[in-house]
């Protein structure tokens, strides 16, 4: 698994100028939340180009915040070099007399104290480092104490190292000073694979059109609207245009003028890095683009994944049995064995429901989170089924008691009867007098009848109502445990890691939105 680098801290850059950078190393830190959130569950190619500017946006803030970073830009044959060597006034970068190209990136630093780490990081090698001290300044520099001015390969070079370089420092500087030529300004490498994949990025991004001393002044102006009319077709149309010669010196005072006002501001990598991160944030919206609904693997569809899978497991069943069979000494108690093939069917259901509910760089990770072998699911449920199963109930004393009042009252009663019978069969067949004894002027036999019966209603009716009670009451406690078997089961194999998902996707939704 990749990993970004240490999250952005404000307290880590106290060199940095006031509340813009503040606001944009919070959204660094936003978008680094989302990164780690949703690194786990969401593709790395989904997330490689946000983690990539967040690690060059941490690498640059920690290293000098009192350097601005420009780069010269540009194709074979514009005259970035001699642009170069024009504005830091020594000869540094080498113009080529025949067919100029510039295959090293050379580096003059306006104040050299501090700016190591940051030309190390770039990649400049030493040999190719330049400093222009205070000692040594005149008026036109003063203002340019803070600057680091690379001359980068040819972005057209045949030396496909050259562009790797050039490309490589494009992305990282803080502001790219794009040289174009009267001949070649409308090159169509250099709009379609270059300034128009700047157009967010106009902030970060100026064009001088260079050796204008090749042209009338009417050329001059009317190139540079026709360089204007070509950015605005890239989507730069707020990006600065200077027209200089480095031969003439013109247009330089103005050049010197945009550079210092970039190193004045100190806000040219905090200008650049938020364009950046504003595309970023974009490019990674519809992976959260959803607002997830409140039931989206919530109570309801685990209750009815909880309930399809005890029903195909004969929960119901075992629940009716023991709440018949009340009161036996044994009980029969159906076979839970759920089949593999309805856990399987309730389980897809289940999660294509929480699967629905994202986007789909997110549904992978929700149909990974649950097991792949229902088979194997199914026989974990059969073993917490079996050990939740109702065994043979103890009957209480008063159940067996109360059985032995009943009985009692009917064999008076029938003793009383057949008494009853026999005497009324003997008179009918003798024409003998009945005289019963008597208790308290009732015929013994007619006390025996009626006290019988009443000795083993009462109790009867008391253990029907109790049964009734109580076997509603062991149905449903039976159910719940059952129930509760199946989810103790489901719960920590199917529901907890897809609820981790869609916690996960909420929580990088919500870290979004705070970099936006």
């Amino acid at each position: 698994m990749v990993t970004s680098s240490s999250p952005l801290d404000l307290r880590e850059f106290p060199d940095l100028p006031g509340p813009s950078a503040a606001v944009l190393i919070e959204r660094f830190g936003a978008v680094d939340r989302f990164l780690r959130l949703a690194e786990p569950h969401v593709a790395e190619e989904e997330l490689a180009p946000a983690r990539a500017l967040v690690n060059r946006a941490g690498a640059r803030l920690r290293l000098s915040g009192e350097h601005t970073v420009v780069a010269l830009a540009g194709a074979t044959g514009t005259g970035k070099s001699a642009l170069f060597n024009a504005l830091t006034g020594i000869e540094l970068s080498p113009v080529g007399p025949l067919r100029p190209t510039t295959g090293d990136v050379y580096a003059c630093v306006w104040g050299l104290t501090g700016a190591a780490g940051l030309l190390d990081w770039l990649g400049v090698p030493a040999d190719r480092r330049f400093a222009r001290e205070r000692v040594r300044y005149s008026d036109e520099h003063a203002a340019l104490h803070g600057l680091v001015l690379l001359d980068l390969p040819d972005v057209d070079s045949v030396a496909v190292g050259h562009q790797v370089v050039s490309d490589r420092l494009i992305s990282h500087v803080d502001l790219v000073v794009w040289v174009l030529d009267p001949q070649k300004y409308a090159d169509r490498l250099v709009h379609e694979a270059y300034l128009a994949r700047f157009g967010n990025l106009a902030g970060a991004t100026a064009v001088v059109l260079n050796q204008i001393d090749r042209l009338t002044p009417e050329d001059a102006a009317r190139c540079v609207a026709d360089v204007g009319r070509l950015l605005a077709a890239d989507g730069l149309a707020d990006a600065r245009v200077v027209a200089t010669s480095a031969v003439t010196g013109a247009g330089l005072s103005h050049l010197r003028d945009l550079l210092a006002d970039a190193v004045r501001s100190r806000m040219a990598a905090l200008t650049r890095l938020g364009a950046e991160l504003d595309e970023v944030v974009t490019g990674l919206g519809p992976l959260v683009d959803r607002e997830l609904p409140v039931e989206a693997a919530g109570a309801v569809p685990t209750r009815e994944l909880i309930d399809t899978v005890a029903a195909a497991s004969g929960v119901d069943a075992v629940a009716d049995t023991a709440a018949a069979e009340y009161g036996r000494r044994t009980v029969t108690v159906p076979d839970l064995a759920p089949a593999p093939a309805a856990v399987g069917l309730a389980v897809r259901r289940y999660v294509e429901t929480a699967a629905a509910a994202v986007p789909v760089a997110w549904r992978d990770a929700v149909h990974a989170a649950v097991p792949d072998e229902p088979r194997d699911l199914a026989a974990r449920l059969r073993t917490a089924l079996a050990a939740a199963a109702p065994g043979p109930a103890r009957r209480s004393r008063w159940w067996t008691l109360s059985a032995i009042i009943v009985l009692v009252g009917l064999l008076a009663a029938v003793i009383g009867l057949g008494w009853l019978v026999g005497a009324g069969i003997r008179l009918t067949t003798e024409d003998v007098p009945w005289s019963p004894p008597r208790w308290s002027g009732v015929p013994v036999p007619v006390c025996l009848l009626v006290a019988g019966l009443v000795v083993a209603l009462v109790p009867a009716i008391l253990r029907w109502r109790v049964r009734r009670s109580r076997s509603a009451r062991l149905r449903t406690d039976t159910a719940t445990t059952l129930r509760g078997a199946v989810d103790d089961v489901l719960r920590p194999e199917v529901v907890d890691p897809v609820r981790h998902i869609l916690l996960s996707y909420d929580e990088a939704r919500a870290a979004l939105s705070a970099a936006r």
